[in-house]
């Protein structure tokens, strides 16, 4: 696995979610009911999420909490310092698309 830096972001392919598969939006409105979320929470939340993404510390969580799930030889994949903030900076990319795109109409 390559590992130098950008690898991640080169090898990452944004995979578009087909409309069959995608959760039924009664389904979701049931979520943010249970978590008790409207729009304008449910934003603020991503958003202090992104900050945290680009924080010192964000790194060396990241790969402690990966290293409790994956197993022996694919640990690796979190090992590199480098391809671990590549991989927060492709999350909070996707983070901040999804953040302008929200409406209020998602959480009906």
């Amino acid at each position: 696995m390559d590992l130098k830096r950008g690898a991640v972001r080169e090898q990452c392919q944004v995979i578009p979610i087909e409309a069959g598969r995608a959760e039924a939006p009664s389904v979701r409105a049931g979520r943010f009911t249970d978590y008790q979320l409207d729009c304008a929470v449910f934003r603020q939340n991503l958003h202090k999420r992104i900050v945290q993404l680009s924080e010192p510390g964000a790194v060396s969580a990241f790969r402690k909490e990966m290293l409790r799930f994956l197993e022996g030889q694919h640990q690796i994949i979190v090992q590199d310092e480098s391809a671990v903030r590549e991989m927060l900076i492709v999350v909070a990319k996707v983070a901040r698309t999804s953040l302008d795109q929200l409406t209020p109409e998602d959480f009906i």
